[in-house]
């Protein structure tokens, strides 16, 4: 069986679980997940390489919040014509540019 055939968070959750417990029951290769797309066409090594250096320019930054919560922030974004990255990230532009001008005016 392929993963790629295989839908739902639970279905890909229970097979990394066997697969750490005990690889040799696993009948395919976990790793092979990050390399398709969610069409399931297989990444050329030439993109894997690109995407790769376009995603070392970032970090990752975790944000926890309720179900809820994301779903009005994504909401909001979606309104203003942007993502939800790019509505954060100009949140806290903002935020931080007003903070900064309450400093210097103390």
């Amino acid at each position: 069986m392929s993963i790629s055939k295989i839908h739902g968070q639970m279905s890909i959750f229970v097979l990394y679980c066997v697969w750490k417990i005990a690889p040799e029951w696993a009948d395919c290769e976990i790793g092979k997940m990050n390399e398709e797309k969610k069409t399931g066409r297989k990444l050329t090594q030439a993109r894997k390489e690109a995407n790769a250096r376009y995603n070392s320019k970032f970090v990752e930054v975790k944000v926890r919040m309720t179900p809820e919560r994301r779903s009005v922030v994504q909401d909001h974004a979606a309104s203003m014509e942007e993502s939800a990255t790019a509505f954060i990230n100009r949140a806290i532009d903002e935020t931080m540019a007003r903070d900064h001008e309450k400093k210097s005016n103390s």
